[in-house]
Order: structure tokens, then C-alpha cells, then sequence
């Protein structure tokens, strides 16, 4: 986890670490950056884990802190400002999410998710690691009633996981895996191939591929959906034929452990998933994709279908 960051409950199901984040201290939050006031507001900066967020004392204290949250968390002059916002509303995602964030059909929650999605995009790396932070902790705490925020947080959490920034990068990945694991099958592969659609960067491309195949490990069966399939193998497809070989080898894992899934899963799934390479392809897609399939259940002859480790996904394609 990240740094300590730990998921509370959710998905993993692990404890939260308390050790402190790795950012904790040095020179990033120093040195006279930051809006009017952001040097004297340096010592009042704490970095906390998710098992050290504590909840609010009252519904009105948290409605108060919400509402103030909000309003200066992308609007202050002081990073430091925002970054105590962050903390706030990562108190309330991780003790007030239901029925606070929930109620009135989740307006409250969307807007917590919008401006998220704002505070990831920081240039401040700091801020940033703490709006991306509050996102997984909003994915754990909501499950499928964050559904609705997945596409605008999933567009933003990969264009930090395929940043430079490591640190930054391997916080995104994990709220993208929060995302992955506690959101709708079908929403979480919908944001997902969303975000392809929107990011034309290879790198971006790229991640979007890796977690479409860390969806797929996920879901096992599940994704095997009619609706799912649907969407997702002309995706696949699509990404089969791109140029970046990283792109490429997560799509024909993806296909692979689809194929493997649908072997795993019996005959009448296997007949489904047949089908379903017959639908809305082209022939050149059905044919990149069929090679791999071919590939993978050649490859996994006498040793059982373990989707997790399909052998010979290269299957040929380029």
C-alpha cells in the first residue's frame, strides 16, 4: 500500500498500515512554494494513513467541513490550504461515505468525486497524492454506489499512473485497482475503455490495456458478460493493432485470460464467448483475436486453464 495508505476494509480486506507516507517530510514542502501564507502553514501539514483518519464528531460538524472542503479544496491559493481540504474529505469518505455521501442519490458524493478529480491533476505532487489517496478511499467506502463517479476519476487516474512521477503513478494504480475491484463489472470496463478513448498518448494507451487485463484477473467469470463482451473485444482488438508493444502484450494477456476464463467456466460459456468473437468484429479484428485464443488454449493443453497464467499469449500477433 501506499506508503501506509491502506485501503480500509474494501476490496483487499487488509489491514491499513500506520506507518507514515514516504512523502512525509523534504524539501517538495518547503522552500517558499505555495500560495500566500504556505510556509507559515508548513508545520500544521500531516500526512495520514487511512487507518489514522478519524471520523467527525456530529452530522453537522461533517455537513460544516464538507461544505468548507469543497468549496477552497481547487479554489485556495494555498497548497497547503488544499491539502488540509484533502484530509478532510478523506475523513468523511472513509467514516461518513453512507449515509451522508449516499443520500439524495449520491449528489453529495459527485461532488466530492468532481472536485477529486480536479485535486489528482495538481502540478503540487504532494496535493495530488492526497486527492488520488481520497479517490481509492472513496471507491472502497462507496462500492457500487460509486459507479456513476467511475469515468471522470478512472480519465484522470491514468493519466497519473502513465506519469513520471513513480510515486504518483503507483498511487493511481491503486485507486485504479480500488476502481476495478468494488465498482460494476460493466462500469469499471465502461471507464476504463472510456479513458482509451479520451488519452491518444501511447503511455496512457498502454495503462488503460494493463488495467483492462488486471479487470479481467479480477472478474474471472463476470467477465464473460454478453453486455461486457460486447464492448470489450473490439476494444481488445483495437489494441491488439496499436504500435506500442506494451499495449499490445496487455491486450493479448487480456484475450487470453478471457479465453481461459471461458474454458474454466465450462461448455456453455465457451460456446458464448465463441459467439460473441463472431459479433461487431471485423474480420482482421476476429482473426487477431482468434489468434491469440488459439494460442492461449494451445498453450495451456494439458495443464489445466489457468487464466492467470496464460502461456503463449504472443500467440503470433504483432
Amino acid at each position: 500500500e501506499r506508503g501506509g495508505q491502506g485501503e480500509r476494509g474494501g476490496a483487499s480486506g487488509g489491514k491499513a498500515e500506520s506507518t507514515r507516507e514516504p512523502w512525509s517530510s523534504g524539501p517538495e514542502l518547503g522552500a517558499g512554494l505555495g500560495g500566500k501564507g504556505a510556509s507559515s502553514r508548513l508545520n500544521k501539514i500531516v500526512e495520514l494513513s487511512t487507518e489514522e483518519l478519524e471520523p467527525f464528531p456530529s452530522a453537522k460538524a461533517v455537513e460544516t467541513e464538507l461544505k468548507n472542503s469543497l468549496l477552497k479544496v481547487n479554489s485556495s491559493d494555498d497548497w497547503a490550504e488544499q491539502y488540509e481540504c484533502l484530509n478532510t474529505l478523506r475523513r468523511i469518505c472513509v467514516h461518513h461515505t453512507r449515509p451522508l455521501l449516499t443520500a439524495d442519490k449520491g449528489e453529495k458524493l459527485h461532488a466530492v468525486a468532481r472536485q477529486l478529480a480536479l485535486a489528482a491533476d495538481n502540478l503540487r505532487s504532494s496535493v495530488a497524492r492526497n486527492a488520488i489517496a481520497c479517490a481509492r478511499e472513496l471507491f472502497v467506502a462507496a462500492g457500487r454506489e460509486a459507479d456513476r463517479e467511475a469515468d471522470a476519476l478512472t480519465s484522470i487516474l491514468i493519466k497519473r499512473a502513465a506519469g513520471v512521477d513513480l510515486f504518483v503513478a503507483e498511487d493511481a494504480g491503486r485507486a485504479l485497482q480500488a476502481m476495478i475491484s468494488t465498482c460494476s463489472e460493466a462500469r469499471a470496463f465502461g471507464a476504463l475503455l472510456g479513458a482509451a478513448g479520451q488519452h491518444k498518448a501511447a503511455g496512457a494507451r498502454a495503462k488503460c490495456a494493463q488495467f483492462v487485463h488486471r479487470a479481467v484477473v479480477t472478474y474471472e467469470g463476470r467477465a464473460l458478460q454478453p453486455l461486457v463482451l460486447e464492448r470489450l473485444l473490439p476494444a481488445l482488438a483495437g489494441f491488439l493493432g496499436e504500435g506500442a508493444a506494451e499495449t499490445r502484450q496487455a491486450a493479448k494477456s487480456a484475450v487470453s485470460c478471457l479465453a481461459l476464463a471461458a474454458k474454466g467456466e465450462g461448455a456453455e460459456a465457451e460456446r458464448n464467448f465463441q459467439r460473441a468473437l463472431g459479433r461487431g468484429l471485423s474480420e482482421a479484428d476476429a482473426k487477431r483475436i482468434r489468434t491469440v485464443v488459439d494460442a492461449a488454449l494451445a498453450g495451456q493443453s494439458g495443464r489445466g486453464a489457468d487464466f492467470r497464467n496464460p502461456t503463449g499469449a504472443a500467440g503470433g500477433v504483432t
